[in-house]
């Protein structure tokens, strides 16, 4: 197999907004070393990337195992003031990152909701959006990007977007992700990204079940998606609930 090496000069092409781009061969999460850039007061956007992570992590740390040259792993170091609105990050990522998929791999991903992409059934991205106070966000992206064979034997449900004999190279996925993203973040306030969000949702009309915490799961049906990104279920009872947080823990029906 082609080793499919990291070139910053492909990575750059066509892009404006981000000229602060880093690449690292190991790093122990891209999203500390982008939370850290932004503590030290940066003032324009960054992004941060490695071929390998050691220490990689998802929603409630969990660990995101990170191999080199199978995955792509980037943060993007958002700038960003207090009044502005950061809760929609997350699904305007997920949108952005589908669009270069289906640009660049030419296949058709979804998204469950909140912060997952599936591919055939099964996860093949995450992203992360994490708030430093008074400085910004950073937006963590792990892309399991060719087949991996230590990952599906030791990840449940994780798949990969490509087989290894594809002629795609993560610079070319890197680079259209982050034009997508220059693409969305001048129109994000409109919130216009949220219709094709809920067009390519996984989990719209499905029965689910829902945690909210340690003791605490709703099951109903999927019955929308909302312009602030809550999740509204049917009980069964009949009642519409919407949830700004929370996790689907299972899809009863696929």
């Amino acid at each position: 197999m082609t080793v499919d090496y990291l070139i910053e000069d492909a990575i750059r092409q066509s892009l404006t907004l981000f000229q602060e781009i880093t690449i690292k061969s190991v790093v122990d999460s891209t999203n500390q070393i982008a939370k850290e850039s932004l503590q030290q007061e940066q003032s324009t956007p960054s992004v941060i990337i490695a071929d390998q992570q050691t220490a990689g992590y998802g929603r409630l740390t969990r660990t995101f195992y990170s191999p080199s040259e199978t995955g792509i792993y980037m943060s993007i170091a958002l700038p960003m003031t207090l009044d502005e609105e950061t809760t929609l990050l997350t699904p305007m990522s997920a949108v952005a990152v589908n669009r270069a998929i289906k640009k660049v791999c030419q296949i058709d991903t979804q998204i469950k909701w909140v912060n997952d992409l599936y591919y055939q059934g099964k996860k093949v991205v995450g992203i992360l959006a994490e708030s430093i106070i008074n400085r910004g966000v950073v937006i963590g992206i792990g892309i399991n990007f060719k087949a991996d064979s230590q990952l599906q034997r030791t990840v449940q449900k994780a798949g990969a977007l490509l087989p290894d004999d594809r002629l795609v190279t993560r610079n070319q996925l890197i680079n259209q992700i982050l034009i997508e993203f220059e693409r969305l973040l001048p129109i994000y306030q409109q919130k216009q990204f949220m219709d094709e969000y809920r067009q390519h949702s996984l989990l719209l009309n499905k029965n689910v079940i829902l945690r909210l915490n340690e003791q605490t799961t709703i099951e109903g049906r999927v019955a929308g998606i909302s312009d602030k990104g809550e999740l509204i279920l049917l009980k069964a009872n009949q009642q519409l609930q919407r949830f700004n947080a929370g996790e689907i823990e299972r899809v009863l029906a696929w």
